[in-house]
């Protein structure tokens, strides 16, 4: 049964978007999985990572269907909104896309009715995918509500610098909201909190960081992962050369294995694994 998974934290700058990346990468690649993704963000930063430059700009050009129509022209919808994404290392695995738009960001100008619409686009594919990541904005809005009524759960990406917290009180606040707007009928799943680019010296503004975060966590019984996913060059230079960090040029071995414990400690949690 395929798993759909919200990438959501109110605070920007976390690295949400490379880590979405680099955990669809993953489970396409090392577990064979097949995997939609759905760029959620009017900014489109997962759509160019995944089609590159001249490719995001070809995508312009050709005024192709995206996210943008699921929301304001879904009576014409159709199979062309997937982008197939094709990397030469997927064997058995296969990733997908549907890409954004900044024409996005209209949408949060009059959301009225359209909370349900990503929901019902996916009833018509959740059966070809065994995940599917959505990447959310940093915001409480329409994009947010309609996250959480498609998915299963919610990975909430954290990266430890001052004001860490910040996020996580409007997150909260959110949830609960929408759990009263919807009580008995859905229900936010929160499947952890994931650690993000976290740096190898550990200065102390960090290590008190984590501490607001993990109490913060503790007080609302959501789950902290094990594991971590450390700052390196890598995920720059995966970006750059069109892989994710675990393939790109010069990683470190233990930088590998450390992010594969990540994706396997995640793919567990939505229920994949």
């Amino acid at each position: 049964m395929s798993k759909v998974v919200s990438m959501l934290n109110m605070k920007g700058g976390v690295g949400k978007t490379t880590l979405t990346y680099n955990l669809a990468c993953y489970a396409a690649y090392k577990k064979f999985y097949k995997v939609l993704v759905i760029d959620l963000d009017p900014q489109s930063n997962l759509t160019q990572t995944f089609m590159g430059d001249d490719g995001y700009r070809q995508f312009l050009r050709n005024n192709k269907q995206s996210v943008v129509d699921i929301f304001e022209n879904s009576n014409i919808v159709s199979n062309e909104i997937i982008h197939e994404v094709y990397y030469e290392w997927i064997d058995d695995g296969l990733i997908h896309l549907v890409p954004a738009r900044v024409e996005l960001s209209k949408t949060l100008k009059n959301p009225s009715t359209k909370e349900h619409k990503l929901r019902r686009f996916l009833t018509d594919y959740k059966n070809s995918y065994d995940l599917i990541l959505i990447d959310c904005p940093p915001t409480d809005s329409i994009l947010s509500v309609a996250s959480y009524l498609a998915s299963d759960s919610l990975i909430i990406p954290v990266k430890l610098e001052k004001l860490a917290i910040i996020g996580l009180p409007l997150l909260a606040s959110s949830i609960e909201e929408f759990n009263h707007d919807y009580a008995g009928e859905y229900e936010i799943n929160i499947a952890g909190i994931i650690f993000n680019n976290v740096e190898k010296n550990d200065p102390p503004e960090n290590r008190v960081s984590k501490q607001e975060v993990m109490a913060f966590a503790n007080e609302k019984g959501w789950y902290v992962f094990d594991n971590e996913v450390r700052e390196s060059k890598a995920f720059v230079n995966g970006i750059r050369e069109g892989k994710p960090m675990f393939l790109s040029t010069r990683v470190r071995e233990n930088f590998t294995q450390e992010f594969y414990q990540v994706g396997d400690e995640f793919l567990k949690r939505v229920g994949l694994n």
